[in-house]
């Protein structure tokens, strides 16, 4: 596993990296900038960063933790969010109507003006327990 413990990402560009339980929570948030598009980040942190705007295109992010963290404008373009945690995230006008697999609880986080496709309402429904279909 590579240590990223203070490195500094300026405006960084991950394409087809797999990069599975990176703590990004640890790597320095002066200017952090980033855009991932086709990486594996499962199991990785991106706990309490601020990482407004950024896209993750084409990402596997199974069991990524994001709790506390940021995610104003941030896209999931076809990604698969399974069993990401999301808890008392920032996610307004987020974009996640190509999304796959994500549990959102709208109590526990910010979701104002969130992007989600029809399909992706049991997603936000989960905690009820609802049959929908």
């Amino acid at each position: 596993m590579a240590a990223i413990r203070n490195a500094a990402f300026k405006t960084i560009r991950f394409k087809n990296c797999k990069m599975l339980g990176m703590r990004f929570d640890q790597c320095q948030t002066l200017l952090l900038s980033f855009t991932f598009e086709s990486c594996q980040l499962d199991f990785s942190s991106f706990y309490k960063l601020k990482i407004k705007g950024t896209l993750f295109k084409n990402c596997s992010l199974h069991e990524v933790e994001f709790r506390e963290a940021d995610l104003t404008h941030v896209c999931f373009e076809n990604c698969d969010l399974t069993r990401s945690v999301f808890e008392n995230t920032n996610l307004t006008g987020a974009d996640l109507r190509s999304a796959i697999h994500f549990a959102i609880d709208p109590e526990q986080n910010t979701v104002k003006k969130m992007k989600v496709a029809l399909g992706g309402l049991p997603g936000l429904l989960e905690k009820h327990n609802l049959l929908i279909g």
